[in-house]
């Protein structure tokens, strides 16, 4: 059985991020994949993928388990959610089975606070987002050198994309990591000093 989504859009639904994925990340990605496969992409995202009177955790689990590959939007509160971690636990998990895959089927994007994110992030290169950040839900203006720049961003990001989703081992069944068994790390807070 095929793949169902070449690519899970993993994020925190919080206010100013929403918005960015559906208005600006997800419509600029799914065109410049589009762009980069033959067939196109399929691409999930929670709020237009799962359909009404769906149970949103059977849908997720199974969206991820039938997903070639994660890309993580990251912010702080990503790394208080148990979804999230378990997210980007299964895919680390799916990548150490084969040495190709290790570390190559989920890709951060940092969109705020790289400072305050865990440890187990910081050995990870990741793609950075954070001069789009849209914590008021302002508009990128069409045309603007804002829109390019971040435009040209998802340009690469979707190359490399396409680049690595052929490292995708065959469809099968995988273990998706349960939401309820994650530990939620210790992330460096600014408000206490360092002793």
């Amino acid at each position: 059985m095929p793949y169902r989504y070449d690519v899970f859009i993993s994020y925190r639904n919080q206010p100013g991020l929403v918005g960015w994925v559906r208005d600006y990340f997800q419509p600029m990605l799914q065109t410049w994949l589009d762009n980069e496969l033959p067939d196109g992409a399929s691409i999930f995202r929670d709020k237009v993928s799962i359909e009404a009177g769906d149970e949103w955790s059977l849908a997720i689990k199974q969206a991820l388990a039938d997903s070639r590959f994660v890309v993580a939007v990251l912010t702080p509160q990503y790394f208080q959610s148990k979804w999230c971690l378990a997210e980007w636990h299964s895919l680390d998990i799916r990548g150490a089975l084969d040495p190709r895959t290790q570390n190559r089927l989920l890709i951060p994007i940092r969109y705020s606070n790289g400072p305050y994110f865990p440890p187990l992030v910081s050995s990870r290169q990741f793609s950075d987002a954070t001069d789009f950040l849209d914590v008021n839900s302002t508009v990128i203006p069409a045309n603007s050198a804002r829109a390019a720049a971040l435009e040209d961003k998802v340009k690469l990001l979707a190359r490399l994309i396409a680049e690595r989703l052929p490292l995708a081992p065959l469809h099968q069944p995988f273990a998706i990591v349960e939401p309820s068994t994650v530990q939620i790390p210790l992330i460096p807070n600014p408000r206490k000093p360092i002793l």
